[in-house]
């Protein structure tokens, strides 16, 4: 954290403020549920033990997500 992740941070211009290794939790959520990956399979790689948590807390979309979401229809 210290040493690696928030000077790299810094260097891209982005915050450091509460910035943590879970991120990655959530980054890999996303990528997992936007390559279609089956929600059970996401919950148990993320060890969630309750399945609504991973679309609630760990699978977050941006704006051209859901524009090629809608597109795709």
């Amino acid at each position: 954290m210290k040493f690696a992740l928030k000077p790299n941070l810094k260097r891209l211009g982005m915050k450091t403020e509460r910035v943590g290794l879970h991120a990655f939790r959530h980054g890999l959520g996303t990528a997992l549920c936007e390559r279609k990956a089956n929600p059970a399979t996401v919950q148990r790689i993320l060890r969630h033990s309750d399945i609504r948590t991973t679309p609630k807390y760990y699978v977050h979309s941006d704006l051209d997500a859901r524009r090629q979401a809608l597109n795709q229809l």
